[in-house]
Parts: C-alpha cells; sequence; structure tokens
C-alpha cells in the first residue's frame, strides 16, 4: 500500500485536541525553513471528519510553522501538503505515529531522568531518522534537478546569435538584415553599416560567400570609389561586437 499526500485548504483544518504550544522561536525558524524551499518537508496528519473539513491529528508545531511561514511570505500557498487518514492507512499512520510520539517521551525522559532507551527501540528509532533524512534530501536533490532541468530548457528556447558568415548570405532576409545592420552599427558607423547591407544585397551573382576574404570582396569599396567599406582590421571589430 502507497502512503500518499493530499493538499487541502488551510481554513479546512481543524484544531480540536490539546496540543502543546511550541516554542515560538523554533516555530519562526522553521518558518523561515519553509519559506525559503517553498514548502513543507515532514508533513502533518490529519483525519476527514466530512468532505471539506479535516481535524489535525498529528504534526501541530508544522501546521503552525507554516501559518508563520505565509506571513513571512504571501506567495506560498494557502494550501497544505497533508497526510489525511483513511481507513486503508490508518493502522500505518498510527504505527508510525506511536514512534513518534515514542521518541519524543524518550527524548523528554531522557533529559530530565537520564533514562536509558532500549537497544532494540533505539535501533528502530534510529532507522525511522535515518529514512527522514533520507526523504528530505531526495525532496532537495529531486528540486535542484527540476531547477537545473528548467533552464536547460530556458536555455534551449533562446535563440542563439546568427553566425556571421551565415547572416551575410542571408542578408536578402529582412529581419536578418535588420539585425545585421545593427550589429555593424555597434562596430562602424551608421552610414557605412547601412552601405554594407545595401552592398551586400544588390551584389550580382548572389552566389554563396563561403569565407570572409569573399565578404570584404563583395562588399566593395564606399560610393566614391576610393576605399574599401570592410578591411580586414575593421571585419575583426564587426566580429568582436557581434556576441
Amino acid at each position: 500500500m502507497d502512503l500518499q499526500t493530499s493538499q487541502v485548504d488551510l481554513d479546512s483544518i481543524e484544531i480540536k485536541g490539546d496540543f502543546l504550544e511550541p516554542d515560538a522561536e523554533q516555530v519562526k525558524y522553521l518558518a523561515h525553513a519553509i519559506s525559503s524551499v517553498g514548502g513543507l518537508v515532514q508533513v502533518p496528519v490529519v483525519k476527514q471528519l466530512d468532505l471539506e473539513t479535516y481535524e489535525l491529528v498529528h504534526g501541530y508545531f508544522e501546521y503552525q510553522a507554516y501559518l508563520k511561514a505565509r506571513e513571512l511570505d504571501p506567495k506560498l500557498p494557502d494550501r497544505i501538503r497533508v497526510f489525511v487518514i483513511t481507513k486503508k492507512n490508518e493502522k500505518a499512520i498510527k504505527q508510525q505515529l506511536q514512534v513518534f510520539e515514542t521518541l519524543s517521551g524518550a527524548k523528554e525522559q531522557s533529559s530530565s531522568e537520564d533514562a536509558v532507551i532500549p537497544s532494540d527501540l533505539a535501533i528502530k528509532l534510529s532507522n525511522l531518522v535515518s529514512a527522514i533524512e533520507g526523504i528530505q534530501q531526495e525532496v532537495k536533490n529531486t528540486a535542484a534537478e527540476s531547477q537545473k532541468a528548467i533552464l536547460g530548457a530556458i536555455d534551449e528556447r533562446m535563440p542563439k546569435p546568427l553566425p556571421v558568415l551565415e547572416a551575410f548570405n542571408r542578408i536578402n532576409e529582412p529581419i536578418i538584415a535588420q539585425q545585421t545592420l545593427e550589429k555593424l552599427s555597434a562596430a562602424l558607423n551608421g552610414s557605412k553599416a547601412k552601405q554594407i547591407v545595401a552592398n551586400l544585397q544588390n551584389r550580382p551573382g548572389q552566389h554563396p560567400l563561403s569565407s570572409f576574404a569573399e565578404v570584404i570582396e563583395a562588399v566593395g569599396k564606399d560610393i566614391k570609389g576610393r576605399n574599401r567599406l570592410l578591411t580586414e582590421l575593421t571585419l575583426l571589430k564587426v566580429i568582436d561586437a557581434w556576441g
């Protein structure tokens, strides 16, 4: 039987039991931890009273900490993840709650009377603590992997810079022409950049340019026919500014 969690509205949870009020500083500390990761790792246990109402059975400290976390960060959901006691899982959940209560009682007794926990119980409790720590670490790892995957997907969808030579060969496409003009203007003056784009668009033959030497030749000279619009040095400036 898999033990599944559910999300319920905070307003749907009723507090009927006589729970010991937790230390305010501890509640605040856990609230900050909840806010930093955006959720509660160790979830409370509730019992369903009717279709939309639940009674808190275990996890009053975590419940109060989540309420405090929402005061610190109103962006947190007004719903909380819980274990809901049903006929199928009631026995399993109560067994675990008994272990938690035993652990809590054993700690209090140890601090006040220096009592010794039986070895078999100590082993079970140690295993339980290790399991909880493992679940917490797994949650952190899953969150990190999800964040990495999302960032990777965003990076893949981001438009990649068009290579310089390919841009020159596609200069008759309006969008490419505009992008090329902006890139050239970042390295050269505006009038020279416009003349280079115009010369590339109007070059005879329109055969593919396979090298930057061909680009320099295709761009040609200025309108007076004296100087080349592109030289090796100015082309290097363009490539550096291209990004």
